[in-house]
């Protein structure tokens, strides 16, 4: 009896440790962009770049309604606002 035993104890670690090694393998294919092309750092650095793009673009569409503001809020003072 203590033969099968150790071979379903053999067996169920050789199970478990395919699986385990799957898991690990498809998470590092899933973090490294999911296949060819950018990887790794290049990767990061791309969508670091275009996060940067779309908080300049941002800050210059939210620029132009507080320019307008700021310019009739001048209009209606004695004194002007002075710029930062």
């Amino acid at each position: 009896m203590k033969m099968v035993q150790g071979s379903f104890t053999k067996r169920a670690l050789m199970v478990a440790l395919i699986a385990g090694s799957g898991i690990l393998a498809a998470s590092s294919f899933a973090m490294n962009g999911g296949g060819p092309g950018k990887q790794g750092c290049e990767f990061n650095q791309s969508k670091v770049d275009q996060a940067q793009s779309l908080q300049a673009k941002r800050g210059e569409h939210r620029a132009r309604p507080l320019a307008a503001l700021k310019e009739s809020l001048n209009r209606s003072l004695t004194t002007p606002i002075k710029t930062l």
